[in-house]
């Protein structure tokens, strides 16, 4: 007799060779932080802060997602840090959560997705 097993929640990411894994359903907590990002994003481009200021704030973002307080240095350990590639790391990591949610998504819901029920048919041939 087989068991029941949860599903694994969590994702599993490769962010320049470096090994990630986090909680698959950070997506809301993504989408909170959206504003944010993209006012850092902004007040760089207007000159509101610095080079230097908008990636400090894209690494504590980046070490929060990830639940790593090294994370940051540990992606750009062979690498110096600008804001695109910040915006890329985090680009990446909304993408590949929100890939993984819509999959569990679409298992959660094969119920509902599937073919009509034999009664459902049945009336449906009937009409």
């Amino acid at each position: 007799m087989n068991g029941f097993e949860f599903r694994n929640r969590m994702l599993k990411l490769n962010i320049a060779g470096v090994e990630f894994e986090i909680e698959g359903n950070i997506g809301e907590k993504l989408a909170r932080q959206k504003d944010a990002l993209v006012g850092a994003a902004k007040a760089y481009q207007v000159g509101k802060k610095t080079e230097e200021e908008t990636i400090s704030f894209y690494a504590e973002q980046i070490n929060k997602t990830l639940g790593d307080k090294e994370a940051f240095a540990k992606i750009f350990k062979s690498r110096i840090a600008d804001v695109r590639d910040c915006m890329d790391v985090l680009t990446y990591i909304a993408n590949e959560v929100a890939a993984f949610n819509q999959t569990s998504a679409l298992i959660k819901g094969a119920i509902d997705i599937s073919s009509p029920n034999r009664s459902q048919r049945r009336t449906s041939s009937h009409n």
